[in-house]
């Protein structure tokens, strides 16, 4: 019964900690997807990885922290000294030659181990308005958040309403001196494209394709995925006083090496003045093509295998006050092959004081399923102490139903930064929470930042 405490106490921090609360219904995560350079070239979140990247201008943009952590964990307590570097520069010798980079080091403050990786490093071309944008170094993955790929992209936008995109490289994972967090094994080559249409007002369509390949256990050359798909997305305002439209967007892919279906996802959102609903069934393996706006499923106990549909909706119920709250039905393939189906259900509410300099948020979740029951609330609270001082607190709490043992737990973690100067902060930070899997007992630490203007 504690294995499934902690089970379930693992899946409903999981959801609160990386699931987008709700107004997120909007078209930049299925523009990433389809791929559609016409209209999101312009747009640095086409390549984002859930990384901080800063917006390329002229001159340097970025920034650079120091700081150390402290993690008390099952009795046994490290410290680390991070640093990391985000940076951008525009206009290397001509306009239209940009240079980004994004890295980290970690250093192991007690013990002889240290490590460095870089997330993001290339160098890109691009013409006025992206119609030609080319990229050379480490660049994202689009359709894979958790990779990037070592080689080169291309993609040029034609006056004829459509465009072509290609890349080819070696796939790796962002943070490659952790295996233990790899989702699956990756080949030595990558490669793949789209056609899409361009510039066409309310219509964004591709075609793509995409093949990775290696030595396989025995030796011999092996295809690790090889995808067909495309999508479609229409969106339509029908009254623009009246904020009134409609948004549907199709995509799908098929896995042409092993026979099977690889993703198949809709979603369909309407807008009326305040009121926002979405409709919403897809099917994903997250060991390839997790999005980054999805509440996530127990990796270690599954086969990565899910599908789910449901609605939310979000409010504007007045200047100071946003509801929003929703359904969803999951059922996630176990090891073994067996369909585990659960039900998640969310409310909460986002408020803003201005006056006060408060942003909060509060949010109550039930969890229903065959590994465990639990129901949970959550908050955050930010809150402009002055100009020049940020203090942010947030807190969860989860009841676990039928279980004898670990009924409930809890985390609890604060943040206060300083701003020194303009381009100068000083933050520090402490976490407290009940022993499960992905909350520490105690963590602590400060950082120092630096940002480039």
């Amino acid at each position: 019964m504690k294995n499934k405490a902690i089970r379930g106490l693992t899946f409903c921090l999981f959801i609160i900690c990386l699931a987008a609360p709700a107004p997120a219904q909007d078209n930049t995560g299925t523009a990433d997807n389809l791929g559609v350079y016409g209209s999101t070239v312009d747009n640095r979140s086409f390549y984002d990885i859930g990384v901080n990247e800063p917006v390329l201008v002229p001159g340097l943009s970025g920034y650079y922290s120091i700081g150390a952590d402290n993690v008390q964990n099952k009795g046994q307590n490290t410290t680390s000294l991070n640093q990391y570097l985000n940076f951008g520069i525009r206009g290397v010798g001509i306009p239209q030659l940009s240079l980004y980079a994004y890295g980290r080091m970690n250093t192991a403050i007690h013990e002889d181990e240290s490590f460095a990786d870089l997330y993001l490093g290339y160098i890109e071309y691009k013409t006025f308005q992206g119609a030609t944008d080319i990229m050379l170094g480490r660049f994202a993955q689009v359709t894979n958040r958790f990779m990037t790929i070592d080689g080169i992209s291309a993609s040029q936008v034609f006056p004829w309403y459509f465009g072509v995109s290609a890349y080819v490289g070696m796939p790796r994972y962002k943070e490659a001196e952790d295996p233990d967090e790899e989702l699956r094994n990756l080949g030595d080559l990558s490669y793949g494209g789209k056609l899409f249409l361009s510039g066409i007002p309310s219509l964004q369509a591709n075609i793509s394709y995409y093949r990775e390949t290696g030595d396989g256990d025995d030796g011999r050359f092996a295809v690790y995925r090889e995808t067909f798909g495309g999508g479609i997305l229409y969106f339509k305002t029908f009254s623009p006083p009246d904020n009134i439209s409609i948004t549907a967007d199709t995509h799908i892919e098929q896995d042409v090496h092993n026979g099977n279906l690889a993703r198949l996802s809709g979603k369909l959102t309407g807008q009326y003045g305040r009121v926002q609903g979405t409709a919403f069934a897809d099917y994903y393996d997250i060991r390839d093509q997790y999005p980054a706006d999805r509440q996530f499923v127990i990796r270690l106990i599954s086969t990565g295998l899910e599908s789910r549909y449901g609605a939310d909706f979000y409010v504007e119920a007045a200047s100071w006050l946003d509801i929003y709250g929703g359904f969803t039905y999951t059922e996630v393939t176990m090891r073994g092959e067996i369909e585990n189906p659960g039900q998640i259900y969310t409310l909460g509410a986002d408020l803003l004081f201005d006056k006060q300099g408060v942003r909060a948020t509060a949010e109550a979740y039930d969890y229903e399923s065959v590994i465990s029951d639990a129901t949970g609330v959550m908050g955050t609270v930010e809150w402009y102490v002055n100009i020049d001082m940020l203090l942010t607190l947030t807190g969860e709490m989860a009841w676990l139903r039928d279980t004898d043992n670990d009924n409930y737990a809890s985390s609890l973690e604060g943040k206060y930064t300083i701003y020194l100067l303009q381009n100068l902060s000083v933050s520090v930070y402490g976490q407290a929470g009940s022993q499960n899997r992905f909350v520490d007992d105690w963590r602590w630490g400060g950082f120092i930042k630096y940002e480039f203007q």
